[in-house]
């Protein structure tokens, strides 16, 4: 049996995308033309373990501590200093997708020319931007507070 499927939908614009994404620090400057980028709100560090099991039940997050930032003398905004090693990130955007739709978040080039980088995801209706983990390589990187580290695509089908 041959099933044939007819595509239809695809990537939504970014400005029809604004809908489905609250908490933007400047539009202008994170709306582009097939995504969003999305900011930087606080880095964590992992301090205990969490646990994952079949049926969600017992699944716990892990203990976070927030990585200290420095705040340069006349600049409105902190600085994480990261050596190289893992992270947990948040962002500063929150999502709503519609039905029949779904997200891809993604690291920006900036992010990953610099020796770091998160997963790439893939996000449904009914989930939200969680706590994502960085990493980051032996050089180490300086990320500022509100950064734009991460793009986010959103799709219909």
């Amino acid at each position: 049996m041959v099933v044939q499927m007819k595509v239809k939908g695809g990537i939504v614009p970014g400005e029809t995308a604004l809908k489905y994404v609250q908490n933007l620090i400047d539009p202008t400057r994170q709306v582009r033309s097939g995504w969003i980028e999305l900011t930087l709100k606080d880095v964590y560090i992992l301090e205990g373990s969490g646990s994952v099991d079949f049926s969600g039940k017992e699944s716990s997050a892990g203990k976070l501590k927030k990585h200290p930032k420095l705040k340069r003398e006349g600049d409105a905004y902190g600085w994480w200093a990261l050596g190289g090693g893992s992270y947990v990130i948040e962002f500063n955007e929150k999502i709503s997708l519609p039905e029949n739709s779904y997200a891809l978040l993604s690291p920006r080039p900036h992010l990953v020319i610099n020796e770091a980088f998160h997963p790439t995801m893939v996000l449904h209706p009914g989930e939200n931007l969680c706590h994502v983990t960085l990493s980051v390589g032996s050089p180490g990187i300086n990320l500022k507070e509100n950064a734009r580290i991460s793009r986010l695509s959103i799709f219909e089908f």
